[in-house]
């Protein structure tokens, strides 16, 4: 019974597989494009932090921020705001998984987290609210987009 019970809150990522960081900074890559293939000109800085990179199985990612309770703090402007909340997420899958190809994305008007699942389709989560999407939602959103810096 108890095991049950903490089976519930246990946070697992299963890592499905894997990537060089050099393909990791290809894939990235597209962050410096719109959604037309036209370089943007801000150019994302990418900073990858290994060499490779575990790649998670997109359906324990999403389990995963269904038992994570990162996003339930309180928004308060200069206080708690969205670095606070994308850089808690990343700390958190770091300390359930780590080397996963998870990182925080810095844009000019928000910060939130980006991840490459098993599949090598590249992720992003808004973090207040665990919503993930894809690169096609963050090209349509200014507030995601155009992006300045990037680090996983």
């Amino acid at each position: 019974m108890i095991e049950r019970i903490l089976n519930l809150f246990r946070k697992e990522i299963k890592k499905e597989g894997e990537m060089k960081a050099t393909e990791v900074d290809e894939m990235l890559s597209v962050l410096n494009r719109d959604k037309k293939g036209v370089i943007n000109l801000s150019k994302a800085q990418i900073i990858l932090t290994d060499t490779k990179y575990n790649l998670p199985n997109l359906t324990s990612m999403i389990d995963f921020l269904k038992k994570d309770l990162s996003n339930f703090k309180f928004y308060r402007a200069d206080e708690y705001d969205c670095d606070d909340f994308a850089v808690r997420l990343w700390a958190e899958v770091k300390k359930h998984s780590t080397g996963m190809a998870f990182g925080i994305v810095f844009s000019y008007g928000h910060v939130y987290n980006v991840f490459i699942d098993s599949n090598k389709n590249l992720w992003f989560v808004e973090p207040q609210t665990d919503k993930i999407m894809d690169l096609e939602d963050i090209q349509l959103n200014k507030k995601y987009f155009p992006v300045k810096f990037v680090i996983i």
